[in-house]
């Protein structure tokens, strides 16, 4: 026999490595549950294109059948779902003390409609009294719906409130003839176990197709003759591919992996209040726990199914064909799950057209039975708690950012969404619009979401792909003053800048970072993006707009999300990605400023801490664009170091003012170490943002100044000296270069600096593009005192 599809999952499973966590939107619908391995994706895609691909009679299509391929009728609004198809049940009503008929015999319950000879094709039969149409249900949640427990299903018939009399319907395995019965969890009457199940008698009912579980074929209006001279193929049909998969190990593993329908926000909504108070819940039960499955991706997810998995009298609201458990006005409690997104409601699809709110209405209105008093109770209610109830259902198949309502997320709903973007902060309730843009459910729309909106983008698609496989490339985030120690006077201002690298895995750069800052030295100021044109498409990138960066909103003197974000939509919307989020922060081991900023030292001496939390990001693999938009992927995080602030009476500090230079920077004098005489031998003088690939050196004295100088201004006095000339490395024409000069004990011994003296110092470099003519760039100047 051939290998059973949990078995196949269970191999891919065990070699699956672990997956970087992030806050995501839910999936869209067509799209496989979160947490698969390699190997469990690879068979989602596998099955993925089964379900698409029409069979032939070859394969096992036939005779008769109602569509080639699961997806003619499982399409909406993406592979897996519903669709407008819709099949006919017949058979003869109850009558005269006989029971109801499905004219087996004759080939019902189920009209077959198609057939490759006409000869065979099936009709009703003049005997039928009775037909009813079936609507194609979804097949999203599948794994899932499978694997809710036994024991829930039973406890729901337990505890029903008054008026409820649903009942568990009972049906066996068909992978294990003459197994134990289990309650059903499928089917408009409650007629199949499972997703393999209902793979293999929508196989053999609606394609034609034998299989080892269900080996004889329908014969056309139960004519054996004419299925002997219709049908050319042995059975059983469904025989193993290349791969050693049969066409129901496929379809099942495809239903098996696909994600249960969103529902945004899931927090929940006023409306859902009104519905359990109408009754509505009695039913349509919410919550569930799956229990231990073979795909770990299946195991104990808590899931929001809205049905009690129970059949229950719906007086004139049955179909009138008895079926499995179930009577002629008995009916499965079909999961609301993807409601928003269904095109037609009921089991026959009979309720179409027509607004949202107008088809709940008239969906609810055709309830009868066990849902009359749960109908009339909603017909009662004020307008305004009836609208809050719709808004509620249309929640149920919502995912977060698809402001159109179609499945995809795209650059038409970043359209809508755009304006909403305003950082931390806010106060969207989940009844507002808003909600669906916010992720966390913390009342706004910030970096947080957009990095999630990023990740998620799908751009215009009939059926939304599985999102991109993770990456183990990871973030590494420092904060810096020269070094990640720095050494600051009481009450005075010190520089520090944000650097990141990625590492662990090569991509093409950052698409989006944001991280929090705080110093528990004091309060914080926004801080500002690095002065290089480069950056300027991450800042405000092309056609994006990005209001919630880029330095951070204060909360509580901590920086709440600084961070930016390249344009990763269509290149009608923007260039390709550059810069140096793509350039110098794709290379490994290669630091780039993200951000700068100055903060204020405490005055009281001591040792504190600028540190970075909450940091996250996104890859931009713009290597594998080609389509609609660049895909982007989650970050992990790695090395993130904090700077340690020494607050003491003669640490460095700035003055004066620094000369802008060609590039538009301000060079910025900054020091690393601790200037002493005798405790460790480490300190630096460092000038950073100066002009690349020029000669450099470091101005000092024993006096302040403030003169006019080669277009800038002189920051030392009196009897001046100067460090050996240096080059600033970096690039030509840019202002990434630096200087750095190792003031060593030595150094200061044989110029007089002895402990206590006061010192001045400023970094001088060529700038052979400056505008003035005088090819002098100057930076700002810092004082220092030297300790013993």
């Amino acid at each position: 026999m051939p290998l059973q599809p949990h078995l196949i999952l269970f191999a891919a499973a065990s070699m699956a490595g672990p997956l970087l966590a992030s806050q995501e939107p839910q999936p869209f619908m067509g799209q496989p549950v979160p947490g698969l391995s390699t190997g469990e994706r690879n068979l989602f895609l596998l099955g993925q294109l089964d379900f698409l691909t029409p069979l032939t009679t070859q394969d096992g299509l036939g005779p008769i059948f109602n569509e080639p391929a699961c997806a003619s009728c499982h399409n909406h609004p993406g592979v897996g779902g519903s669709g407008t198809r819709v099949v006919t049940r017949f058979g003869k009503a109850a009558s005269g003390g006989a029971p109801f008929d499905p004219l087996a015999g004759l080939g019902g319950s189920l009209l077959q409609d198609q057939s490759e000879d006409l000869h065979c094709r099936e009709v009703v039969p003049p005997e039928a009294t009775v037909t009813a149409l079936r609507k194609t249900p979804i097949a999203f949640g599948s794994g899932l719906l499978s694997e809710v427990l036994d024991a829930d299903i039973e406890a729901n018939a337990v505890n029903q409130p008054p008026g409820l009399s649903g009942f568990v319907s009972y049906v066996g395995d068909a992978t294990q003839p003459g197994g134990p019965l289990r309650p059903a969890r499928f089917g408009w009457k409650g007629d199949a176990l499972n997703a393999i199940a209902f793979s293999i008698g929508a196989g053999l009912n609606e394609m034609g197709l034998t299989s080892p579980f269900a080996p004889t074929e329908n014969a056309p209006n139960g004519d054996q003759n004419l299925l002997a001279a219709c049908d050319s193929v042995a059975d059983p049909e469904d025989k193993p591919d290349a791969n050693g998969i049969t066409h129901v190990q496929h379809w099942t593993t495809f239903q098996r992996l696909l994600a249960a329908p969103a529902q945004t926000p899931r927090t929940g909504m006023t409306g859902e209040i009104v519905f359990n108070t109408v009754g509505c819940a009695g039913c349509h039960v919410r919550d569930y726990v799956t229990g231990a499955a073979v795909e770990p991706s299946l195991s104990g997810v808590a899931i929001k199914l809205y049905s009690d998995l129970l059949v229950h009298d719906m007086g004139t609201l049955g179909d009138g064909i008895v079926q499995a458990n179930a009577s002629e006005t008995q009916m499965f409690t079909r999961p609301l799950w993807g409601l928003a997104l269904r095109n037609s409601f009921l089991h026959d699809g009979r309720i179409a057209g027509g607004t949202f709110h107008d088809l709940m209405v008239a969906t609810i209105a055709a309830h009868d039975g066990e849902g009359a008093a749960s109908r009339d109770a909603f017909n009662n209610l004020p307008a305004g708690d009836q609208a809050d109830l719709v808004d509620f259902l249309q929640s149920l198949g919502q995912t977060e950012f698809d402001y159109e309502l179609d499945n995809d997320l795209d650059e038409f709903d970043w359209f809508f969404l755009q304006p909403w973007l305003t950082g931390p902060g806010g106060t969207i309730g989940p009844d507002d619009d808003q909600a669906i843009a916010d992720l966390d459910a913390d009342g706004d729309f910030d970096l947080t979401e957009f990095g999630a909106l990023q990740r998620a983008f799908t751009g215009q698609v009939a059926s939304p792909p599985p999102p991109p496989e993770p990456v183990q490339t990871r973030i590494n985030l420092s904060v810096q003053s020269g070094g990640n120690t720095v050494w600051v006077s009481p009450g005075a201002p010190f520089t520090y800048q944000v650097r990141a690298t990625l590492s662990n895995k090569q991509t093409d750069g950052l698409a989006m970072v944001s991280f929090d800052l705080a110093f528990d030295g004091g309060a914080l100021a926004p801080v500002s993006p690095p002065q290089d044109g480069s950056m300027s498409q991450f800042v405000s990138p092309n056609g994006l707009c990005n209001p919630a960066g880029f330095g951070g909103t204060p909360i509580a003197g901590t920086l709440i999300q600084v961070g930016g974000a390249m344009n990763t939509i269509a290149n009608s919307f923007a260039p390709t990605p550059s810069g140096t989020v793509v350039g110098d922060v794709a290379q490994r081991g290669s630091w780039a400023t993200l951000a700068t900023g100055t903060a204020v030292a405490p005055s009281t001496p001591g040792t504190y801490t600028l540190h970075l939390a909450n940091p996250m990001g996104n890859a931009l693999q713009k290597n594998v664009s080609g389509g609609a938009f660049y895909p982007v992927v989650a970050l992990g995080t790695g090395t993130v170091r904090e700077l340690t602030v020494v607050v003491e009476a003669c640490a460095p500090s700035n003055y004066c003012t620094s000369k802008p230079s060609s590039s538009g920077c301000n060079p910025l004098m900054q020091w690393k170490g601790r200037p002493s005489a005798s405790g460790p031998n480490n300190f630096h003088l460092y000038a950073s943002a100066v002009q690349g690939s020029e000669a450099g050196l470091f101005l000092f004295s024993l006096t302040p100044g403030s003169t006019p100088f080669y277009g800038g201004t002189l920051c030392v006095g009196g009897n001046i000296k100067r460090t050996p000339v240096t080059t600033t490395g970096g690039t030509k024409g840019l202002c990434d270069g630096s200087l750095d000069f190792h003031m060593s004990q030595g150094f200061m011994a044989a110029r007089g600096l002895t402990p206590g003296t006061i010192v001045y110092a400023q970094g001088w470099f060529r700038d052979t593009l400056q505008t003035d003519g005088t090819g002098v760039g100057l930076t700002d100047a810092i004082s220092f005192t030297i300790c013993p």
